[in-house]
């Protein structure tokens, strides 16, 4: 009985979440504002009746949405970038713009250290510097 594997186990659901709170957050937020325009009556399958007050509800919930998407996909690797662009809204992206991480950085870093690891292989080649200095000098630019 132990041996039988349990099929829930190997489901994998690769539901895009985040989409598809995007796009509700799209759909609320054009309702809220329709809502918020003060038009009391649609004739739509038989009318549709728009509270103001609840478009005042509404409408932050799907810009907040919206906000927490575009923040997500600006801070991916933060654990709750989401949160924070649903709470913040525009100012959580705008705090997302300026803690995000540049690649820059990284790569001007890489290039540089290739560029002193084949300057210190020349060294060593050249016999200027020892085996022992060359190993000790290579493990402080690959650290």
């Amino acid at each position: 009985m132990s041996n039988i594997a349990n099929d829930n186990d190997k489901i994998a659901l690769n539901i895009p979440i985040y989409e598809i709170l995007l796009v509700i957050g799209i759909i609320m937020a054009i309702i809220g504002m329709i809502m918020c325009m003060g038009i009391k009556y649609i004739d739509i399958l038989g009318g549709i009746y728009f509270d103001i007050h609840l478009g005042m509800i509404i409408a932050p919930i799907g810009i907040g949405l919206i906000c927490g998407y575009i923040t997500r996909k600006i801070l991916p690797s933060k654990r709750n970038s989401y949160v924070i662009g649903f709470l913040l809204g525009i100012i959580g992206i705008i705090i997302a713009i300026c803690i995000r991480p540049t690649n820059n950085a990284n790569n001007t870093n890489s290039s540089n250290r290739y560029a002193d690891l084949q300057k210190l292989a020349e060294l060593k080649e050249n016999g200027i510097i020892t085996e022992e200095e060359f190993n000790a000098e290579k493990e402080k630019i690959l650290k």
